[in-house]
């Protein structure tokens, strides 16, 4: 079956908040309205994904855990889903120091 939508779209912020080019905020803001259109009768994967991050959100909102051990869950949940995601890895040129 074909991806729906809804999990392309919960798949390509998830990757964009892990890669850290959103931060969590602008993840939430966008999840909470999209979590709407998620519904049960969506394809398996579509509907477990979006609510296991939902579940993270919630535990991150009331204070259980903290912004990292939200991002390791919703890494944990990239790859049990098989999200496509890349670390930000630091570029670093050559130092004028070493002139």
């Amino acid at each position: 079956m074909p991806a729906s939508k809804n999990d392309i779209d919960v798949r390509r912020h998830l990757a964009g908040l892990l890669s850290h080019e959103a931060s969590v905020d602008e993840f939430i803001d966008w999840f909470q309205l999209a979590y709407r259109e998620i519904d049960e009768r969506a394809p398996a994967d579509d509907y477990d994904l979006s609510v296991s991050l939902n579940n993270w959100l919630y535990q991150f909102a009331d204070g259980y855990i903290d912004e990292a051990e939200l991002r390791k869950g919703m890494e944990e949940d990239a790859e049990e889903f098989g999200v496509q995601w890349q670390p930000a890895v630091a570029v670093v040129g050559p130092s004028r120091l070493a002139s």
